[in-house]
């Protein structure tokens, strides 16, 4: 692990001594150009002890690197202190009364940076008034509570997106030589992805009040899909590991998604998605279609020539299309229309199989392959008629028989898929299913997850974010931490 500590010897003769005095940038740069010659001559010395392999050459130059930007920043938070002083104005109480916080000696600040431990010694000042303490150095050099850098923060935050927190942290000294526990790593990941999803949540507010919002990307689609859906999610109420609130209660929750891509042919013609946008969350559906009006907004969704909103029979998604997209064509999810088929089928033939005339029993896979072709041809009224006739003997079939064909009605005029097809429009939901696969299932559902809902509403916009096309930046969400 690297570790920097201001009272610590440095790398080569006489750097600890040369570092006093430095006063000015022009001086700075001279010593950082005398440390990389000392640098180079020790890592890089003449003779039989010379890297000698490409391999070599790499290490010592990466400790060349790294001992050089720990002295450099050494020195650089020795000289931003100011001079000292017995009295000094507190930062909380400006404008009100001046020069209220007194001296009470120095005291050491340890601050984990892409670098390493940084440990060092700045003056602190506490306040009679507010009765608050803190050290100008602090401020100076923008660090707040926490003992990580911004920077720091940004890389744990995404790769605590990506995987297992243990993991996280493993990926992060394997790069950085940097170590930092598991519990810091999900401290982190969790914070970065709460500030991500109130600052989504606030834009998607202001939105929807028609105030002007600087849009996340440059697009201007042609034609944008809009596809919403949902996976479950392991949660578990609140509980402690020692046991304290009782027994671990486990239980599922619906994580919500949403999509916005584009499509562009292939080679051979065949259009394949472009790019996309995801948003995700575990929070109730007045939440969800916020985010989504959100994405969509940032996707250029009121700039496209064409919108789509493609997705499930599931009542609240043709309520947010209807709602925020009134304009926009509206398709029914081919592959969740075959899926009602096959559980209907399915209970029909357990009872007594229909037959299929004279000439042989008629297969449950058999008769859904009569009503996708005629769904392919925009016969949804056959497959209605199909439907009525299928005979149920059991209670669990005719009611899974009246359901469907509620649901066949319900969605007619998205089911129109010739002309969908022939048109160009995607009738699947496949960019949608593979979404749900890796934003929600390949980090929420790992072996032995549970999560708190806030913990994993927080986890989850994280990932949205850094799987999209165009992510937003995380380090406005590192900084100013209480």
């Amino acid at each position: 692990m690297c570790v920097v500590n201001l009272s610590a010897a440095g790398s080569g003769a006489g750097l600890e001594a040369e570092m006093a005095g430095v006063e000015d940038r022009g001086e700075l740069r001279e010593r950082a150009a005398e440390w990389a010659r000392q640098l180079v001559a020790e890592h890089f010395p003449e003779g039989a002890d010379r890297p000698r392999t490409l391999a070599e050459m790499e290490e010592a130059l990466a400790e060349v690197k790294r001992e050089l930007g720990e002295q450099l920043q050494r020195l650089w938070i020795e000289q931003q202190e100011g001079e000292a002083e017995n009295r000094t104005d507190c930062t909380a109480c400006a404008g009100v009364a001046a020069r209220t916080a007194r001296y009470c000696g120095n005291r050491e600040r340890l601050v984990v940076t892409r670098h390493g431990e940084l440990r060092f010694s700045r003056r602190y000042y506490h306040c009679a008034r507010c009765r608050t303490g803190f050290a100008p150095l602090d401020q100076h050099l923008g660090l707040d509570g926490h003992g990580t850098t911004a920077q720091l923060r940004a890389w744990l935050a995404d790769l605590g997106s990506d995987g297992a927190f243990a993991t996280a942290t493993r990926r992060l000294e394997t790069f950085t030589a940097v170590r930092l526990s598991e519990s810091t790593a999900a401290r982190v990941t969790v914070e970065v992805g709460r500030r991500l999803r109130e600052e989504e949540l606030r834009e998607a507010e202001q939105i929807l009040a028609g105030e002007a919002v600087p849009r996340r990307t440059p697009w201007q689609p042609q034609r944008l899909y809009v596809s919403l859906d949902g996976t479950m999610t392991p949660l578990r109420d609140p509980w402690k590991r020692d046991g304290s609130r009782g027994r671990l209660h486990c239980r599922y929750g619906e994580c919500k998604t949403a999509v916005c891509y584009e499509t562009r042919p292939n080679r051979q013609g065949t259009p394949v998605v472009a790019r996309r946008q995801y948003t995700a969350t575990l929070e109730p559906v007045e939440t969800f279609e916020k985010l989504v009006a959100g994405l969509a907004y940032h996707c250029g969704s009121d700039r496209a020539q064409e919108l789509v909103v493609l997705a499930d029979g599931l009542g609240y998604n043709w309520r947010i299309a209807e709602e925020y997209f009134p304009e926009a064509l509206q398709i029914l999810d081919f592959y969740h229309a075959l899926d009602h088929l096959h559980r209907l089928a399915r209970l029909c033939w357990e009872g007594s199989p229909p037959s299929a005339g004279k000439d042989a029993p008629l297969t449950a896979a058999a008769w859904v392959a009569l009503q996708k072709e005629a769904l392919l041809r925009d016969g949804v009224a056959e497959v209605e008629t199909a439907i009525a006739a299928l005979p149920a003997s059991t209670a669990e079939a005719r009611e899974c028989r009246e359901e469907t064909q509620g649901y066949f009605a319900r969605n007619a005029e998205r089911m129109r898929y010739r002309t969908f097809l022939e048109a160009g429009y995607q009738i699947g939901s496949g960019v949608m299913e593979a979404g749900c696969k890796t934003v929600a299932h390949q980090r929420l559902d790992q072996s032995g997850m549970h999560w708190r809902p806030e913990t994993a509403d927080a986890v989850v916009a994280l990932r949205a974010n850094q799987l999209s096309h165009q992510p937003r930046p995380l380090r406005p969400y590192c900084v100013a931490w209480r």
